[in-house]
C-alpha cells in the first residue's frame, strides 16, 4: 500500500541536543516503519547541534535549501543544495548553518535512533 504524506502538515518535533532545529518524520517508529526513519528536518540560521555521537545508527542526509558545515572529530566540511553526505555510526558530529540562512535537508537514519542514548561528545 502506497502511503502519501504532505510534509508540510507533519508534527514538528524537538530533538534532544539540537536548538533551533525541527523535524518532521515522514516515515519511522511513529509512523509506521520499523527499522529506518526518514526526517524533513528545518534548522534556523542561528540554530545548530552540540557535538554529539549515535553509537549504532547511521545518517544520510541530503540536502535541499541553504548550506550547512558539518564538523566530526576528525574533518570539517561544507554541503549545499543537492549535496549528500554520510554519518557513520560511532563518528561525533556537530551541524550548524553557513551564513545566515535556514537550512532544510532530508535525513534518513538506520537503525531509528533512540535520543535518550545519543551522547554529548566533548573533543580533547
Amino acid at each position: 500500500m502506497v502511503k502519501k504524506k504532505n510534509v508540510e502538515g507533519l508534527e514538528y518535533k524537538e530533538l534532544p541536543l539540537h536548538r533551533d532545529f525541527v523535524s518532521r518524520e515522514i516515515w519511522g517508529p511513529n509512523t509506521g516503519g520499523e527499522n529506518v526513519i526518514v526526517m524533513y528536518n528545518s534548522q534556523y540560521a542561528r540554530g545548530g547541534t552540540e557535538m554529539h555521537v549515535h553509537e549504532k545508527t547511521e545518517h544520510i542526509f541530503y540536502l535541499l535549501k541553504g548550506g550547512l558545515h558539518v564538523k566530526t572529530d576528525k574533518e570539517e566540511d561544507q554541503f549545499g543544495p543537492g549535496d549528500a553526505f554520510v554519518i557513520l555510526p560511532g563518528e561525533p558530529h556537530e551541524i550548524t548553518p553557513v551564513g545566515d540562512s535556514d537550512c532544510i535537508w532530508l535525513c534518513v537514519t538506520t537503525p531509528p535512533p533512540n535520543y535518550d542514548e545519543t551522547q554529548v561528545y566533548k573533543m580533547d
